[in-house]
């Protein structure tokens, strides 16, 4: 799974660094590099737009895209949406109003908020426990999901309980 260009352990490439560059960048991985006549593309917010230009740029390469921050219709030839379709507008507006804050500062000032994530280790587990208790499914509860003593851990616990129950007698 490649990471965007200039993100994690990607370098920045030369030259611009667009949502269309971005999956023309990709799309010469998985087919001059990797040698996939065709493949699928999944994205999420920066690579959510990527993953859009991949399917619309390489529609003959791509089978498929699979996003989680899909953009809206913008279309003046779109039918109007329907009740239940503006209900959920109506929600992601007012949910927005809530959590601008993330994206505004992420929009405004991507800098600031990195060079203080990487500076404080307390500020990023608190920047990070907020984020997996404001999107998971915790219901705020965020032990419902994860453990005191990392993620995961109770699942890792529960193979071994069940491993020593079930192992054959001496």
């Amino acid at each position: 799974m490649p990471s965007l260009p200039g993100f994690l352990h990607s370098d920045l490439p030369d030259g611009h660094l667009t949502r269309a560059a971005i999956a023309d960048t990709l799309h010469r991985l998985m087919t001059d590099v990797l040698g996939f006549e065709r493949y699928g593309a999944f994205g999420g917010d920066i690579g959510g737009v990527a993953t859009t230009w991949l399917g619309a740029l390489h529609p003959e390469q791509v089978t498929g895209v699979h996003l989680i921050h899909p953009p809206f219709p913008a279309g003046f030839d779109d039918p109007p949406p329907t009740p239940a379709e503006q209900a959920w507008f109506d929600a992601e507006t007012a949910y927005d109003k809530l959590d601008g804050g993330y994206s505004a500062i992420m929009k405004t000032r991507p800098d600031t908020i990195t060079a203080a994530l990487v500076d404080s280790p307390a500020g990023l587990a608190a920047w990070l426990v907020d984020k997996y208790r404001d999107w998971s499914d915790c219901g705020g509860d965020l032990e419902t999901r994860f453990d005191r003593y990392g993620i995961g851990l109770t699942s890792v616990k529960k193979l071994i309980r069940e491993a020593r129950r079930s192992a054959p007698a001496r």
